[in-house]
């Protein structure tokens, strides 16, 4: 799992722990688990917080996209 992320992932886990964020991948990948031998569940989650927030974020901007537009509800004048 740690291998999917690229180094600037890698390097905003480590920024957002206080953690140095030099070295190789391999690393920055050893840095985190060091850290927490979680980790990996534990940035699954942030993630999937994060990206729930963003999904319903976007489902809040598309649901207000397809609102019926308002009437003009002023009488007609009828025609003499």
């Amino acid at each position: 799992m740690s291998k999917e992320y690229t180094i600037n992932e890698l390097s905003e886990f480590l920024r957002a722990r206080n953690l140095a964020v030099s070295g190789s991948k391999s690393e920055l990948i050893l840095r985190l688990e060091d850290f927490d031998s979680n980790i990996w569940n534990v940035i699954a989650i942030e993630r999937g917080v994060a990206q729930e927030s963003e999904r319903q974020r976007r489902d809040g901007e598309e649901e207000e996209g397809t609102r019926q537009p308002l009437r003009d509800v002023r009488p007609m004048e009828e025609e003499m």
